[in-house]
């Protein structure tokens, strides 16, 4: 498009619409056949990004942007046809307007006459009426009451009688009807506003006709009166209000503004297409008359000023400034010599004056930098950088070269200011607004957020990666580490930002084979297992849901277990209480199944207590867990290993692991969860879980339940019901 507004040689045409369609469809046929292995990013880079300038300079596409040789010019007089042509003859059109007196399209000139009586020129049906006829002046001849110029039926709107306009009884009165004057707005708020004139104040309005300066007489109607626009001032004043919108009164008092407003109230939007256009052209102009003053202006300013504005206009920016009445006249200044960043600043004249009381004198400032400078610099060299920190700074370097071109709409008017001003940016960062937005490999959905929810999810291409790993470790039933450090990476990352606590098993295990051995590692079924828990989660987990609700207290979770032997036999039961901010309570107190005790005991083990109490965190995580969907839930466990394998969702006790499992719904995670310790004498589960109830009358008045068990599916034998 910038070639389009050169102003092309002598003798020479400008670009036309066509020529650049065509080059741009040239344009994406070289990057097509330039990118042949794929587009994909890289370390090294965007491939497009990479072959686009070698595109934009090709000879095949510049050749047609050439400027195309201007026909000549004939000599002046009439133009001599050729015995063998014959003039083209127009198709002859049908319909009232070609009637005598009718001009082009449908508009027929209404004798002043008859617009003082109100009249129209046809009917509704578009059949036009005699006006010498309403006049008392025809003489042509008539039949079926129809003459050479039209109908012979009144002429006033909305009558059509069969008498003459000038006789009309209603003569007139169309020039008085009641009219209503509203802005048009999809906002309910201003319909209020439309109201009959006659309602305001009773008046007698304009007549129709032909005004002393020639234009219509009922011209001045179309205007808004002064009371409506001040009432249309005030609802936008509420609605901006209602929404969080402030607008600065001193802003709108700035001259730059009203011409602003008037500019986009008054104009089309082609008419601003045009005044954007003519404006970049005179600014352009400006920028090549001071170039050689820019560049002199330069070599003036310290050097690191000077590489700090790369290529900047100050002096043009200055000029365009002055030219609009920016009010910070020092702004410029300041950007060649530098900003204080200690002491008074300059007054704006733009930002809202205020005051900040200074923690730090200059004099202190400058005595501690010696100390704090080499701490900072220390810290950023102790960080290190990563596998590819080197090919990111190549990257962020070359796209600080990078140079943008310039379209016509209002988003392309500001990138070719900021091109014209010398401001670097990353076009293709510059999207529409939507919905959802994709922001490190997370897709934030804002489909929902009216009603205040706020979903994220994995990007579908991560998604579709990933799940192709995954299903050849399932499908192979082993891994080797070496090959794993960039899938584990993947994963990790697409945990922590979506997925909470599940996936943390397989995750675990993949931590556990490490990172160097070459050799193949066959994996368990409970390897195997936590391995499909994470796919499923991964591929057809919902998003992760956050509501944007009040603040509010979350909901605690009391549990609790006991190991009792009678003799040699063991005893395992489980206590859980809820309370939630409401006030309501529920309580259980169930034995634990004594096939799931008898294999936890498998293999000599006696003291299983801290199996007993991660079984009654599971159950009541799983019974409460529909009711805390979407809230904050605080857990309260008063055994230290069953809250270490909890907070880390693993272990490498396989009872525990199966525990854990349960926990890991693909489908679903959507409650906020923290875990805390708590002492047994301040667990009220505690007596729950030894059968009794008598320790809660200070709870009363609550409900007890019967949850289920996770392994076996069936219902726990209640101990307190």
């Amino acid at each position: 498009m910038n070639a389009r507004m050169e102003e092309p040689p002598s003798g020479c045409l400008k670009l036309s619409l066509k020529q650049i369609e065509t080059a741009d469809k040239k344009f994406w046929t070289l990057m097509a056949e330039k990118t042949r292995d794929g587009i994909k990013s890289g370390p090294a880079g965007r491939p497009c990004d990479e072959n686009f300038d070698a595109c934009l300079d090709s000879p095949e596409f510049l050749n047609l942007l050439q400027h195309r040789f201007a026909p000549p010019v004939s000599s002046p007089g009439p133009s001599k046809q050729k015995p063998s042509e014959e003039p083209a003859t127009k198709k002859p059109k049908t319909g009232p307007q070609n009637l005598k007196g009718a001009s082009k399209g449908n508009f027929m000139r209404v004798p002043s006459e008859l617009l003082a009586l109100g009249c129209v020129g046809a009917t509704t049906k578009g059949h036009r009426l005699c006006f010498d006829y309403n006049l008392k002046r025809c003489k042509l001849p008539v039949k079926d009451q129809r003459c050479g110029k039209g109908l012979h039926l009144c002429a006033v709107k909305g009558c059509q009688k069969m008498h003459m306009a000038v006789e009309c009884p209603d003569k007139g009165n169309a020039a008085r009807e009641p009219k209503k004057t509203s802005f048009l707005s999809n906002r309910s708020g201003i319909h209020m506003m439309q109201k009959f004139c006659e309602d305001v104040e009773p008046h007698e309005h304009a007549p129709w006709g032909i005004s002393a300066d020639g234009g219509f007489a009922t011209a001045l109607e179309a205007q808004y009166p002064d009371a409506m626009c001040e009432q249309l001032v005030k609802f936008v004043d509420e609605l901006c209000s209602d929404k969080g919108i402030k607008i600065s009164p001193a802003s709108l008092q700035q001259p730059r503004a009203h011409r602003c407003l008037f500019e986009h109230l008054t104009k089309s939007p082609m008419d601003l297409v045009k005044l954007r256009i003519q404006r970049l052209k005179l600014w352009t102009s400006w920028a090549r008359d001071l170039a050689k003053d820019e560049s002199e202006y330069k070599l003036t300013l310290d050097p690191r000023v000077r590489a700090v504005l790369g290529a900047k206009r100050l002096l043009l920016m200055k000029k365009v400034a002055e030219e609009i009445g920016w009010p910070d006249t020092e702004l410029f200044s300041e950007l060649a010599t530098g900003f204080r960043l200690v002491g008074n600043a300059t007054r704006s004249n733009v930002c809202q004056q205020g005051l900040k009381a200074a923690t730090l004198s200059e004099e202190q400032l400058m005595r501690d930098a010696k100390f704090l400078k080499p701490a900072l610099l220390g810290k950023i060299r102790a960080s290190g950088g990563g596998e590819h920190s080197s090919a990111l700074y190549d990257i962020t370097v070359a796209e600080a070269k990078e140079k943008s071109i310039t379209a016509m709409d209002l988003k392309s008017a500001y990138k070719g200011m900021m091109s014209l001003f010398g401001f670097v940016y990353s076009e293709e960062k510059l999207l529409p607004f939507e919905r959802s937005a994709e922001i490190l490999g997370v897709v934030f959905d804002l489909g929902l957020s009216s009603e205040g929810r706020v979903s994220i999810s994995n990007k579908p291409s991560r998604v579709e990666e990933l799940n192709h790993a995954l299903l050849g470790i399932l499908h192979d039933e082993f891994v080797i580490p070496t090959s794993m450090p960039s899938v584990l990476g993947k994963l990790q990352y697409a945990d922590s930002h979506v997925w909470g606590r599940a996936g943390k098993l397989a995750l675990a295990d993949l931590r556990e084979l490490g990172h160097t051995s070459p050799s193949k590692v066959l994996l368990e079924e409970s390897q195997l297992k936590a391995f499909e828990t994470l796919r499923c989660r991964l591929c057809s987990g919902r998003p992760k849901t956050f509501l944007a609700d009040d603040i509010e207290k979350p909901v605690l979770i009391f549990t609790d277990g006991a190991l009792e032997y009678e003799g040699d036999a063991a005893k395992a039961t489980i206590g859980g209480v809820s309370l939630k901010p409401d006030g309501a309570c529920e309580v259980f107190g169930c034995a634990v199944p004594d096939d799931v005790l008898k294999r936890w005991q498998d293999g000599g083990k006696t003291h299983v207590i801290g199996l007993v109490e991660l079984y009654a965190c599971v159950v009541s995580l799983l019974h409460w867990k529909p009711d805390v969907s979407s809230r904050r839930v605080i857990l309260f466990v008063d055994n230290w290993p069953a809250l270490d394998v909890l907070v880390k969702g693993t272990s490498l006790q396989p009872e525990c692991r199966e525990l854990l499992l349960l926990l890991e719904d693909p489908v679903e995670d959507n409650f906020m969860l923290w875990i805390a310790r708590v002492p047994s004498a301040s667990n009220v589960a505690d007596p729950p879980s030894r059968g009794s109830l008598k320790e809660l009358e200070f709870l009363r008045p609550y409900k007890c339940v019967q949850p289920f068990c996770p392994v076996t599916k069936l219902p726990l034998k209640s101990t307190v019901c």
